[in-house]
């Protein structure tokens, strides 16, 4: 062997060695690289972790100091009210002071008055007893008026018989005229006595009205007095509660000032429990009363509601419960059917297991969607809420590239085109973009109203054939008549469309006996209605009657006499003719009406047969 090649092998050897130290080097370096990558996403992890800490405490810091202003703000105002109580109360200590001062007063002029009173009552009693001697000598004086009288009448009366002489009867009188003149100055010295009592009597009532309002004065001065003291107590009892709610508001500023910040994440579960319950309680229990996505987006706005408490037990597998607490009939258990119905431990799969068990439960399996989902369209009827609400169950749990080509065939050709246009990539952006064309166009389907015409009335050609039977043909035809007369109903119910369509009919053109006139000699039983048809083999001839002067042979707007007069109804009537020689060539009489129908066409009718006519002003082109 060549010297040169063995050391070219050797040299080889060493590299290759070399080599492979190089690559594991190599190896271990990735390894640390990874480790350190690892290292660094952590830190990253825990930078962020730490700065949200940070905004939260922060945020926390500017609420307590806001609340913190809040308290100095009250105890401000606390303090400003408390000096005003304290000068109102000195104030109603005053006042009270008065009152007190003023009810002695009241009580002194009270005993004053009773005390003049009673000297009253004795003044009074005094003078209703007159004195005794003037009232005996009253008395004495009239007995000895009536004494002399009778002397003097006897006298006059038998001056023989009597015994009086002339001087003594004049002595007599003379005493009557004495004891007269004494009563009279008795009655004279009376007169001031009685003015006296009159007077006397006055002062008395006056006194007597002075004492009743002054003790009226004297209850409502009590009765001031207690409301006042009533109002001080509880201006003395706010007072106190004013105080202890300063020292309370002062211990919580101490606190707030001297104590460290809490914790954020002190909160507990049953924190987060406490604050969702009230809401979860309001909403029903989920057994597939509406769709999922309206009901899931409900459940996340509740638990959204506690995420301001920043409880880190409450994750992703408790809002997942909390979620899986309100299913309850067909829908519970809530197990995955996918890995084994193992427990759904996030938001997500909560959504994704409703979507699934609402369109099996509900609905069907995804070939009877499409079926469905094939015979819809986006009718003239239809507002995107109506739309999205009757479509949005179909498309559950099925792929958006999928669905997406059915959604596009319910639209007219060019708000099919605006869609396309706009390429939604989803089922939402698809109904987002819907909306927004739809406000663009004004709320109306009118910039599209043709199309969606025609796409509704070519909705039952493009069901597949094997879908619907050949028998509901003429029920597709009828639903289109109906919809083009307005009908907004549920196309489905052909009982309903009937009555709508009989009821549109009998409103535009009467009901069926109205303008009929009956035959002279009965009516015929073999009478059936019928609508005017064209039969060309058995023309009719019409002729025309004047409405003005009821001539026949011209019409109204040829007429010489031109005169307005009232609207008449056309009243035609067919029976067999009795003659055989005008059944080749009947006759009918018109009475001529408007313009419009002056440029109807001629119309032939069945001669064989009483026909019914309605009273048609307008042509309606339903058909």
């Amino acid at each position: 062997m060549d010297l040169a090649h063995i050391e070219t092998l050797e040299t080889n050897k060493v590299l290759r060695d070399e080599l492979n130290s190089e690559v594991n080097i190599n190896i271990l370096n990735e390894k640390k690289i990874r480790k350190y990558l690892y290292e660094l996403e952590q830190c990253n992890k825990t930078i962020s972790f730490q700065d949200s800490t940070i905004i939260v405490q922060e945020s926390e810091i500017q609420e307590l100091k806001s609340r913190v202003l809040n308290l100095k703000k009250r105890l401000r105002i606390a303090l400003e009210d408390v000096k005003k109580k304290e000068s109102y109360i000195l104030y109603l200590e005053q006042e009270l002071i008065n009152l007190e001062d003023e009810i002695n007063r009241l009580k002194t002029r009270i005993h004053e008055i009773c005390s003049h009173r009673n000297i009253l009552e004795d003044n009074t009693d005094m003078t209703q007893r007159p004195p005794q001697p003037p009232a005996i000598e009253i008395r004495q004086n009239y007995e000895d008026i009536q004494k002399h009288l009778g002397d003097v009448r006897l006298f006059f009366q038998n001056r023989i018989q009597v015994p009086f002489s002339r001087d003594a009867i004049l002595k007599k009188l003379g005493l009557i005229s004495t004891s007269a003149n004494r009563l009279q100055e008795i009655a004279q010295n009376n007169q001031p006595i009685d003015q006296r009592i009159t007077q006397l009597q006055n002062q008395y009532d006056t006194s007597q009205g002075i004492l009743n309002l002054t003790r009226t004065a004297f209850t409502n001065e009590q009765q001031e007095r207690r409301r006042i003291f009533a109002k001080y107590t509880k201006w003395k009892n706010r007072e106190k509660n004013s105080r202890q709610t300063i020292i309370n508001l002062r211990q919580q500023i101490f606190v707030l000032q001297n104590n460290p910040l809490p914790n954020p994440n002190m909160a507990a579960i049953q924190d987060v429990m406490q604050t969702i319950s009230p809401r979860l309680a309001i909403l029903p229990d989920y057994d597939g009363q509406e769709p999922p996505h309206t009901y899931y987006t409900k459940l996340r706005a509740i638990n959204e509601t506690a995420r301001s408490l920043g409880v880190a037990a409450f994750n992703d597998a408790e809002r997942a419960n909390v979620m899986k607490s309100k299913m309850t009939g067909r829908f519970f258990p809530v197990q995955n059917p996918y890995n084994a119905n193992a427990n759904i431990v996030t938001e997500a799969e909560v959504y994704n297991w409703m979507q699934g068990k609402y369109r099996e439960t509900m609905i069907g399996n995804q070939r009877a969607l499409l079926k469905a989902l094939m015979s819809e369209r986006f009718t003239s009827l239809d507002t995107i809420d109506t739309y999205e609400k009757r479509i949005r169950p179909y498309v559950l749990g099925i792929v958006d590239g999928e669905v997406l080509p059915y959604l596009y065939d319910h639209l007219p050709p060019r708000l099919e085109t605006r869609i396309r246009i706009a390429n939604p990539n989803t089922v939402n952006d698809f109904f987002t973009q819907l909306r927004i064309i739809w406000l663009e166009s004004g709320g109306s389907t009118s910039n599209f109203g043709n199309e969606i015409n025609t796409s509704a009335s070519a909705m039952a050609y493009s069901i597949p054939i094997n879908q619907f039977p050949q028998k509901n043909i003429a029920l597709e035809k009828f639903v289109d008549i109906a919809i083009r007369l307005g009908y907004s109903g549920d196309l489905s119910d052909p009982i309903s469309i009937h009555q709508f369509v009989e009821n549109d009919l009998t409103r535009n053109y009467g009901r069926q006996s109205n303008h009929i006139k009956k035959e002279p000699f009965g009516q015929n039983n073999n009478t059936k209605k019928v609508y005017a048809t064209k039969k060309p083999q058995k023309p009719t001839k019409v002729t025309y009657k004047c409405s003005n002067c009821g001539k026949i042979g011209h019409r109204k707007n040829k007429c010489p006499k031109l005169g307005k007069k009232p609207k008449k109804v056309n009243y035609t009537y067919q029976s067999e003719p009795e003659n055989s020689d005008q059944e080749d060539e009947p006759i009918e009489v018109l009475e001529d009406e408007d313009e419009e129908n002056d440029k109807e066409d001629e119309e032939s009718i069945s001669d064989t047969e009483p026909q019914n006519c309605f009273n048609v002003k307008k042509k309606v082109g339903f058909l």
